[in-house]
């Protein structure tokens, strides 16, 4: 996740896909069409990082060529690979998603809800295996050149943005489960975080890191 949303007008910022890590050992016996992973898009505060595209307030384009909403699947755009670039476009005027791969546009992927408007939409990244360079609007010059009427998100009016830092706080929680094996723990996790989800927990446990490896 970036610390800026973006919640009026139109903004935008890029991602450059620089490399695919070497993998060794146990990692060479994961399927090679999941050993890298790299989608990109926004998503509201709301969404758990793991969550890119798979949540109903989420939206992403991957490098598979395909665009993801709500954890449904569709063909969109074009596959991305090394050295390219892909710039997200956000416009919340006519509040629609859009993605362009090395300068050329790829078209609408998704329409916004009404019920979003003036709710910020922040950038998110989900990674497995892969490094990238991300430019908010710093970089001296783009990765790519620009679709002009999106300016980068550092460029925007600060009254269309919202930073992390001024949404007011909320009270911080960690809980630690110690216990035998097979007694319950992960089930207790699972149902205490979905009957809590105002919380926002997220579960770090070695049933979610052995998923995310796979």
């Amino acid at each position: 996740f970036a610390t800026t949303g973006v919640s009026y007008g139109k903004a935008s910022f890029e991602c450059k896909i620089v490399e695919k890590l070497k993998l060794e050992g146990i990692a060479l016996e994961i399927p090679e069409n999941t050993r890298h992973l790299l989608r990109v898009g926004v998503s509201t505060i709301d969404t758990p990082v793991d969550q890119l595209g798979d949540h109903f307030q989420s939206w992403g384009y991957g490098g598979t060529g395909k665009k993801s909403h709500n954890g449904n699947y569709e063909d969109y755009g074009e596959k991305f690979d090394i050295g390219d670039v892909i710039h997200i476009l956000i416009n919340r005027e006519d509040r629609e998603i859009s993605f362009a791969k090395n300068g050329s546009y790829l078209g609408r992927a998704f329409q916004l809800p009404e019920g979003l408007d003036g709710q910020e939409l922040f950038p998110h990244f989900l990674l497995k295996n892969v490094k990238i360079l991300i430019n908010f609007g710093a970089s001296s010059s783009p990765f790519y050149p620009s679709i002009t009427q999106f300016p980068f998100i550092d460029r925007c009016a600060e009254l269309n943005l919202k930073r992390i830092e001024d949404i007011p706080p909320v009270k911080k929680e960690v809980i630690m489960l110690i216990g035998f094996a097979g007694s319950g723990k992960t089930t207790w996790a699972n149902d205490y975080v979905k009957k809590n989800p105002s919380k926002k927990y997220f579960i770090l446990g070695t049933n979610q890191l052995i998923d995310q490896m796979k």
